[in-house]
């Protein structure tokens, strides 16, 4: 996971979060930042006597990275992965210390993460990566049954808590962190379960969460007090877990591929390339992108999806896309071309960019070693938009001379059109 760390000493006041009630929106997951970025936590776990309220021994010591690690729309509704990496330090037999890393992936719709609701709750689907006992097998990775909700809900009670029915705010005071002094207001309440312990306990986990808006996920501290009492309420053990906010940075890598389902989403990549070629525009899209909610990686699904989308006249979108597919693969000749063509043919003069065009289609040409007469098409067409007819009909020459039978009647007419010193506009989008 590739991280860079960024520091600065502040003391800042909180302001905006309202009411315990309307605060309260998941402990560490109070709000979504933007796609790449991270938040790491110290982890401390201390156990505490209960007869005494002493420490008992030394605190375990680990961390807790919180990743916005990519984005995605699942049946009409924005969503973004979120993961959750654990890291601790284990024992090994020979005496040396392994770090051990658990990850939790999981895909949440962007609304849910809000005051009053638990975004496990609505999460659409989830993955987890654990490692094995032995260092040289490789960690596996599996999706999660959502319909056993105890898979993720109990394991992430700590960090992601129900909204207790006694939330209170507290008044605000100063958290020392790595990365500063923050002046934070909290939110703090209780929750009875139920949690499946050992037969005759009761568990109460109380909550008290540390809030701030510069926060990459609204939280500069979140700490959970576990207590397990016998039916008569004898305390038997108490158990404190403390994040408290320490590194953030841009480039979330992720831990978990984001082409969880690479062979269905090649499925559904054929099936919204037929519909695009049958005319079926919005079908087509939809497809698209539930073929990118699988494998998020594929470059060549944003070109298919932009193509979609500038045949509907949303070009904005379109080139959203086609841009997208560029960083994803700077290697796919497909999205410079369908980029330049859309910059230099445009209708909507507000999209065109023919200097633009003529750089992004000399590169599609490039990656194809300048043989595919469709892409010297395209940068004769943008040098047409540049006003530079000359050079215009020189390459739209070269792209007819390796033109197919197909090819050729189209590309003849643009010719003739760059020689009368006009420039193609791609009326079929409109």
């Amino acid at each position: 996971m590739r991280y860079v760390a960024t520091a600065a000493a502040l003391i800042i006041t909180l302001v905006g979060f309202g009411s315990a009630r309307e605060a309260w929106a998941g402990g560490l997951l109070q709000k979504l930042p933007d796609d790449g970025i991270w938040a790491r936590f110290d982890q401390v776990t201390e156990q505490f006597s209960v007869k005494t309220g002493e420490p008992l021994g030394q605190p375990a010591r680990g961390s807790l990275t919180l990743s916005s690690v990519g984005k995605t729309v699942v049946d009409g509704e924005a969503c973004r992965f979120v993961e959750f990496s654990f890291s601790s330090k284990v024992r090994g037999p020979e005496g040396h210390e392994d770090d051990i890393l658990n990850v939790w992936k999981l895909l949440i719709p962007e609304s849910r993460v809000q005051a009053g609701q638990n975004p496990l709750d609505h999460v659409r689907r989830g993955w987890i990566k654990m490692p094995w006992p032995r260092q040289d097998v490789p960690p596996i990775v599996r999706q999660l049954n959502l319909a056993n909700e105890p898979t993720y809900r109990h394991r992430l009670r700590l960090e992601v808590p129900d909204a207790p029915k006694d939330a209170a705010t507290l008044n605000a005071e100063v958290i020392e962190s790595k990365l500063g002094k923050f002046t934070c207001a909290a939110v703090v309440g209780t929750d009875t379960g139920p949690w499946p312990t050992a037969k005759g306990l009761m568990t109460q986990f109380e909550y008290e969460t540390r809030l701030h808006p510069d926060a990459p996920f609204g939280v500069v501290r979140h700490r959970s007090v576990m207590k397990q009492s016998l039916a008569n309420g004898k305390l038997v053990n108490q158990r404190v877990t403390t994040y408290t906010l320490a590194e953030t940075g841009t480039n979330a890598g992720g831990e978990i591929s984001e082409d969880l389902e690479p062979d269905r989403a090649f499925r559904l990549l054929n099936y919204a390339e037929s519909l695009l070629a049958d005319g079926k525009l919005d079908e087509a899209i939809a497809e698209f992108t539930s073929s990118l909610s699988d494998a998020p990686s594929f470059a060549v699904t944003y070109v298919g999806r932009g193509r979609a989308l500038a045949r509907k006249g949303d070009y904005k979108r379109a080139v959203a896309d086609f841009r997208e597919s560029i960083r994803r693969d700077p290697k796919l000749a497909l999205a410079p071309n369908h980029l330049a063509w859309v910059l230099a043919t445009c209708p909507d003069e507000a999209h065109r960019n023919g200097k633009e065009a003529i750089v992004l289609a000399t590169r599609a040409c490039e990656l194809s070693a300048w043989k595919k007469s469709a892409y010297l098409a395209t940068l004769a067409t943008a040098h047409a938009e540049a006003d530079e007819f000359e050079t215009a009909v020189n390459w739209m020459t070269r792209a007819i001379d390796l033109a197919t039978a197909d090819e050729l009647p189209d590309m003849e007419k643009k010719r003739d059109l760059f020689k009368s010193g006009k420039p193609f506009r791609d009326e079929k989008q409109k």
